[in-house]
């Protein structure tokens, strides 16, 4: 496939000139559970355009596959909610559909795609993006690289 059929297909799902608000959970609890759950507030979506991305693929959880990735994996299933509309003045009503969708689901979840998460959600987001060990070990970097600081980080929770 062309890189121009490819974004012509992207620019269907993601209409340019539109304002858009997402968060991610993983969770053990298997895309059934979080799909019923979703597809009520799909019902509540205040704009058409919004949708849900959950990825059908196994995750794996081989030790030697996951030691060195960017981002831990959290579970075996994985769900996007995202908001998509394109008035601003509805910006609170698509902010709060996002946010109780999230609230929904939030039990069933283990954690969250730091890529993509909502991190002003909780302050316990950004550390709930990583396994106990990436965490440290960012922390670690962190310590040794920035000892005093100077950067911003969400690393700090």
């Amino acid at each position: 496939m062309s890189l121009n059929a490819l974004y012509e297909a992207s620019g269907n799902v993601w209409p340019a000139h539109h304002r858009y608000a997402a968060d991610t959970l993983w969770s053990d609890s298997g895309l059934g559970a979080l799909l019923s759950t979703l597809s009520d507030a799909m019902e509540r979506a205040p704009s058409d355009k919004s949708l849900i991305l959950a990825p059908v693929s196994p995750v794996s959880h081989h030790e030697e596959l996951l030691r060195d990735m960017a981002f831990s994996v959290l579970g075996s299933s994985y769900v996007v909610p995202y908001a998509i509309w394109d008035d601003p003045a509805e910006d609170d009503i698509n902010a709060g559909w996002l946010q109780e969708t999230m609230s929904a689901v939030e039990p069933l979840g283990t954690g969250h795609y730091i890529g993509e998460a909502d991190l002003t959600a909780r302050p316990t987001r950004a550390e709930r993006s990583y396994t106990p060990r990436d965490w440290r070990r960012l922390q670690e970097l962190r310590d040794r690289c920035d000892p005093e600081g100077i950067f911003h980080s969400y690393l700090t929770s």
